[in-house]
C-alpha cells in the first residue's frame, strides 16, 4: 500500500494582454450624394467608417491558484503471473486569487461583482468531489514473460489554463478577460455624455461597485479623432483613462463583459487501453494497444448575451418585439435584398438581458460546455540491434472528435447548437506510420578510425490530412445570421472529398451573376425568391464535382460543420550520417550531417492554420487553399516539419 499527497501553489506576476492596445480603426468603400468613395480616400481623408476599439489602462494582474490532492494505492500480485494496480486520488482546486482583487465577474440578475467587493468573495464554488479511481492490470499469458496483456482505466482531472480567463482574444468583445470587467465605469441606462463626465442628462445610472477601470473601449467612428481636432480627447486619435467620458458604459458606447459559471466544475478525462506485448525473437518484440479516452465537462466560453437568429433583419419577430425595436431606435426592412445589412439597433434591443443591462453588448461566459472524444489502435514494431542493424516501426489509426480544440475555447460558430460543433478535431489523423532504421557499418580497425563508427539513420513518416472546415466570416464580410457575432455557416451539399486536398489552388468559386445562371447553384439556394437565393446573389456559390456550397438564407444559419474537409497528407524522408571518434578513453566525439525533406517533396499547410483566411467562405479567390508549407502555415518553422529540403551539421564532443 502507497500513500501520499501533493500541494501546488501556482502564481503568475503579470498575466493579461493588451487586446487592440495601439487601437484599432477601419476605413472602407462608401457611398456619399450618390458617388463611390474608396477605402483610400477615406483613409487619406481621415474619415472612419466602422466601430474601431482601444485598450486603455493596465490589463497586468498577479494571479495565483492552490491545488491540494491525497491519493492511496496498491499493488497486488493475485498470482504469480497476475497482478493488478488499484487505488484513488483526490483534487482539490481553489478558484484564481488576485493580489489586490483586481478581477471582475458579471452574473445575470446581479450584475457586475468583483472579488473582495459587494460579496464576491471567489469567481466559483469549489468542487469538491473530485474522485479519480484508477484500475490496471499485467497478465503473463504463458509465465515466461513473452507474451504479456496489459490494461487499465483511470479519472484524471485537467488543470485548467488562465487564458481563458485572462485573454480572449478570439471573441468580438474587445475586453480581454475577467481581469478587465468595468466594474469601475459609470453605467448608464441610456446614452453617456459623449464630452464631458457623466451620462446625458436625465439618463440613469446602475450603481459603480468595483475598481477595475481597464478595459477595451468600442469605437463608433464618430468617436475615433483620426484627424486630431482639438475637441476630442485633447487633440488624441484615441481615449486614455484620464478622459472623463470614456470610463463609462452606455447605450451608445456599449460595454462588453467576460462572465464565469458561479457553479464552474472542474473538466475530467475518463481513459482506459488494452494491449498485449509479444516477443517474437529473442530481439524483436511487438506492440498492440487500443487506447481511448473522454473527456467531458470541458470549459468553454459560451455566448450570454446574443440574440435570436434573425433579428438584425427582423425575422420571425413578434409584434411586441418589432415594437421594442423601432421603441430603441431601430427599423425593420420591409424586404431583404441584396443590399440589406442587418439593424444594430433591433440586433441591439433583442439581446436577452438588454432589458436589464442596455449598456452592455457582448458576454460571453466560461462554462462546462464541451466534451471530446478519442479511439485509437497503436502498433509499434522495435528490433534491437542484431549485427548493427536495429528499427522502430509505428502505426496509428485514430479519430479524435471534439467541439473545440483551442487553448482559450472561445465563440465557436454556433450560439444556439453546440451539437453541430461535434465533429473532427483539429488535430484529428486518422493514419500515422513512421519508421526509423539505424544501421551501424562495419567497421575496421586502423587507418586513423576511418574506417570505423559510421552510422546511417533513416526516418520515414506518412500522416493523412488534418481536417479543416468553412470558418466563421473571419473578414467581418457579412452578418448573414443577424445576430452580431459574425458566425456564419454555409450550406453544403454532396462529398466533402470534392473540397478537399486543394493543395495551393482553391475551391472553384462563382461570382454572384455565374451562380444565379448555374442549376445546382440556385437548386441547392432555394430558389428564385427565397432568403437564400438572394444571399447567393450576394456572395455567390463554390461548386465542383458534384458538390456545391451556398451561403445560409439570411437570418439563419447554414448546416456546414468543423472540420468536415481535409487538407493534402505528409510524406516526409529524414536522414543522418555519423561518425563517432575516440581521443582516448575519456575524450570522444561525434559528427553529424542530418537531412531533413531528403527527397525535396512538395508539402502543403492546413487551409484553417495561421488565421490567414484560407478557410473563409468569404475570400472568394483563396477558399480552400494551402500556399504555405505546414511549417510556415502552422507558424512553427522548425527543421523537419514540413519545410523543403534541409541540411544540418553537427559536432558533439563527450568527455
Amino acid at each position: 500500500m502507497k500513500f501520499g499527497g501533493e500541494l501546488r501553489w501556482s502564481k503568475i506576476a503579470a498575466g493579461g494582454t493588451f487586446n487592440r492596445g495601439r487601437g484599432q480603426t477601419t476605413f472602407g468603400n462608401t457611398t456619399v450624394n450618390g458617388a463611390s468613395v474608396s477605402q483610400l480616400q477615406n483613409f487619406m481623408s481621415g474619415t472612419p467608417t466602422a466601430n474601431g476599439q482601444i485598450f486603455i489602462g493596465d490589463p497586468l494582474r498577479a494571479i495565483a491558484q492552490t491545488a491540494f490532492a491525497l491519493y492511496g494505492q496498491d499493488d497486488w500480485k493475485i498470482a504469480p503471473r497476475f497482478t493488478l494496480n488499484y487505488g484513488v486520488r483526490w483534487e482539490y482546486l481553489t478558484a484564481m486569487k488576485e493580489d489586490k482583487n483586481r478581477l471582475g465577474n458579471f452574473v445575470p440578475g446581479t450584475g457586475f461583482t468583483q472579488l473582495g467587493v459587494n460579496g464576491n468573495n471567489a469567481l466559483w464554488a469549489p468542487d469538491k468531489n473530485n474522485f479519480a479511481p484508477r484500475v490496471g492490470f499485467a497478465w503473463d499469458v504463458n509465465g515466461n514473460g513473452k507474451t504479456v496483456v496489459r490494461g487499465g482505466s483511470t479519472v484524471m482531472f485537467v488543470t485548467p489554463s488562465w487564458w481563458i480567463f485572462l485573454s480572449q482574444q478570439n471573441a468580438l468583445n474587445p475586453t480581454t478577460g475577467i481581469n478587465t470587467n468595468p466594474t469601475g465605469f459609470t453605467l448608464c441606462r441610456g446614452q453617456i455624455n459623449a464630452n464631458g463626465p457623466g451620462c446625458a442628462a436625465g439618463v440613469g445610472t446602475d450603481p459603480t461597485i468595483g475598481s477595475i477601470s481597464s478595459a477595451g473601449v468600442p469605437l463608433t467612428p464618430a468617436q475615433t479623432n483620426w484627424n486630431a481636432g482639438s475637441g476630442l480627447y485633447g487633440g488624441n486619435i484615441y481615449p486614455n483613462a484620464s478622459d472623463t467620458s470614456v470610463l463609462k458604459c452606455g447605450t451608445n458606447r456599449f460595454c462588453t463583459a467576460q462572465a464565469v459559471d458561479t457553479n464552474l466544475r472542474n473538466a475530467y478525462v475518463f481513459s482506459w487501453s488494452l494491449g498485449i506485448q509479444r516477443q517474437v525473437t529473442s530481439t524483436t518484440t511487438v506492440d498492440i494497444n487500443y487506447v481511448g479516452n473522454h473527456a467531458t465537462k470541458l470549459w468553454g466560453v459560451g455566448f450570454t448575451n446574443t440574440p435570436p437568429l434573425g433579428a438584425g433583419y427582423c425575422l420571425g419577430l413578434s409584434a411586441a418585439q418589432i415594437s421594442t425595436v423601432t421603441g430603441a431606435g431601430g427599423s425593420c426592412p420591409s424586404s431583404i435584398t441584396t443590399s440589406t445589412n442587418p439593424n444594430g439597433a433591433a440586433i441591439q434591443a433583442l439581446r436577452p438581458l438588454n432589458a436589464l443591462y442596455p449598456y452592455l453588448s457582448y458576454i460571453y461566459t466560461v462554462q462546462n460546455l464541451y466534451h471530446s472524444n478519442y479511439n485509437g489502435l497503436q502498433v509499434a514494431i522495435t528490433q534491437r540491434p542484431v549485427h548493427g542493424l536495429s528499427f522502430t516501426t509505428g502505426y496509428t489509426w485514430a479519430h479524435t472528435l471534439d467541439q473545440n480544440s483551442g487553448e482559450r475555447g472561445g465563440p465557436n460558430g454556433t450560439p444556439f447548437n453546440l451539437r453541430r460543433d461535434y465533429s473532427n478535431g483539429d488535430y484529428d489523423q486518422r493514419h500515422r506510420f513512421t519508421a526509423t532504421i539505424t544501421y551501424a557499418l562495419p567497421g575496421k580497425k586502423g587507418y586513423a578510425q576511418m574506417l570505423e563508427g559510421w552510422k546511417v539513420t533513416s526516418i520515414v513518416s506518412a500522416y493523412t490530412a488534418l481536417p479543416w472546415g468553412s470558418s466563421a466570416s473571419a473578414s467581418r464580410a457579412a452578418d448573414i445570421a443577424g445576430i452580431g457575432e459574425f458566425q456564419e455557416g454555409w450550406n453544403f451539399t454532396g462529398k466533402p472529398s470534392d473540397f478537399s486536398n486543394m493543395k495551393s489552388g482553391s475551391v472553384p468559386f462563382l461570382a454572384p451573376a455565374a451562380a444565379v445562371n448555374n442549376a445546382a447553384c440556385v437548386s441547392a439556394a432555394g430558389g428564385a425568391g427565397s432568403l437564400g437565393y438572394t444571399a447567393m446573389q450576394r456572395f455567390g456559390c463554390y461548386a465542383t464535382g458534384s458538390s456545391v456550397m451556398v451561403p445560409a438564407a439570411f437570418g439563419t444559419q447554414g448546416n456546414t460543420v468543423r472540420n468536415m474537409f481535409r487538407g493534402t497528407g505528409i510524406r516526409l524522408w529524414t536522414a543522418s550520417l555519423s561518425k563517432d571518434i575516440r581521443f582516448g578513453e575519456r575524450v570522444g566525439a561525434q559528427f553529424r550531417v542530418e537531412a531533413f525533406n531528403l527527397l525535396n517533396s512538395l508539402m502543403y499547410g492546413n487551409p484553417q492554420f495561421n488565421g490567414n483566411g484560407y478557410n473563409d467562405p468569404f475570400s472568394s479567390n483563396i477558399f480552400g487553399s494551402a500556399p504555405s508549407t505546414p511549417d510556415v502555415a502552422n507558424n512553427n518553422p522548425s527543421l523537419g516539419s514540413g519545410g523543403p529540403r534541409a541540411f544540418q551539421f553537427g559536432l558533439k564532443l563527450t568527455f
